[in-house]
């Protein structure tokens, strides 16, 4: 029985060590070609309160409810703070460190404002969109965060970027689905020439 347990705490000791050696900084990002123009891609980008009707997250998160742009804060732009509430309770504060209309908006988790249930030691994201030939446009979309310590570095591996991975296509495709629905619905109002 000692065997087994003294096999058991040098496994447990090989494995924090080897999660000790682990990167703390992951860096992903995901894209997708979209057959509109950036003006009209941005448009569901910059819609704060939009979010919650297409962003999906990984399975196993909680779902966004509600998103909307902080009490006092503008409604886009470099001083803006967007707030995420989740089926869970939790809220997230997102600052914005950068806002190109029509072709950047980056942002960062505010953990001191935020209530949320889950914490690293940071998280930004950021959407670019490049014009691609005469009216698509390419869409990045990108996520980093750090963790620290041994434990931390094996659960982003395992866990958490697995699932920011699902969570990075799944947004990607619900901004493209919303933007092709948007240009849909205002293509068919009345008075328009449809294109064919």
């Amino acid at each position: 029985m000692k065997r087994i347990l003294a096999g058991l705490i040098l496994a447990a000791v090989a494995i924090l060590a080897w999660g000790a050696t682990l990167p703390g900084r992951t860096a992903l990002a995901r894209k997708a070609a979209v057959n509109l123009p950036p003006q009209t891609v941005w448009a569901v980008v910059a819609d704060a309160p939009g979010d919650a009707t297409w962003h999906r997250g990984a399975d196993k998160w909680p779902k966004l409810t509600k998103s909307e742009w902080a009490a006092g804060s503008p409604k886009g732009g470099r001083q803006s703070t967007r707030l995420c509430t989740y089926d869970n309770g939790d809220v997230c504060h997102q600052a914005t460190i950068g806002w190109e209309p029509g072709k950047r908006y980056g942002w960062a988790v505010d953990f001191a404002a935020s209530k949320l249930s889950w914490r690293l030691d940071s998280l930004k994201e950021e959407v670019l969109l490049e014009p691609s030939g005469k009216t698509g446009t390419n869409v990045t979309w990108s996520t980093e965060y750090y963790v620290h310590g041994p434990v931390m570095k094996l659960m982003s591996r395992f866990m958490i970027r697995p699932n920011v991975e699902v969570a990075l296509s799944r947004a990607l495709e619900g901004l493209k689905a919303e933007a092709e629905a948007r240009a849909a619905t205002k293509a068919a109002r009345p008075g328009r020439s449809r294109k064919g």
